[in-house]
C-alpha cells in the first residue's frame, strides 16, 4: 500500500469496526424477540440509538477524501450505508409506536427493511473489499 493511502486506510478501519459494533446490536433482534410491550419499547431505543450512531458514521465516511483510485467505490459504500439505514429505519416504522402491541406490526414494511438493510450491508462490504483490494494492488 502506497504511503499516501495509509491514512485514508487507517480511517476506514475505524468506522468499519465502529459499524460493526453499532451493526451488532441489530443482529439479535426479530420478530420472535418482540414478545410483549416492553420487549418493543427496548427494541426502539435500541433502534434509535443505532440509526443515530450510523448516521455520524456515514457523516463522518462522507468527510473522508478518498484517494482518487478508489473515489468511486467509497460513495458506493457511503450509498450502501445509507440504504443499511433506510431498512433499519423501515423497520423501526413497522413497530406500533403508539400501542407497542405485538401484533400490530407491518410485516410487509418490516420484511422490506430488512431486505434493505441487507442489500445496504452487501453495497457497503463489496465496496470496502474492493477499495483494499485496489489499495493493496
Amino acid at each position: 500500500m502506497k504511503i499516501k493511502h495509509i491514512d485514508y486506510a487507517r480511517k476506514l478501519c475505524i468506522i468499519a469496526d465502529w459499524l460493526d459494533n453499532i451493526s451488532d446490536k441489530f443482529r439479535i433482534i426479530n420478530l420472535d424477540n418482540m414478545k410483549n410491550t416492553e420487549e418493543i419499547k427496548i427494541i426502539q431505543k435500541i433502534y434509535m440509538s443505532g440509526i443515530e450512531e450510523i448516521k455520524i458514521c456515514k457523516l463522518i465516511l462522507q468527510d473522508i477524501v478518498p484517494p482518487v483510485i478508489v473515489s468511486n467505490e467509497h460513495q458506493k459504500m457511503i450509498t450502501g450505508i445509507q440504504s443499511f439505514i433506510d431498512g433499519l429505519e423501515k423497520v423501526y416504522n413497522s413497530l406500533d409506536t403508539i400501542h407497542y402491541k405485538v401484533d400490530n406490526i407491518n410485516i410487509d414494511m418490516y420484511n422490506e427493511g430488512k431486505k434493505l438493510r441487507e442489500e445496504g450491508i452487501d453495497l457497503a462490504v463489496k465496496s470496502a473489499e474492493e477499495i483494499v483490494r485496489k489499495l493493496t494492488e
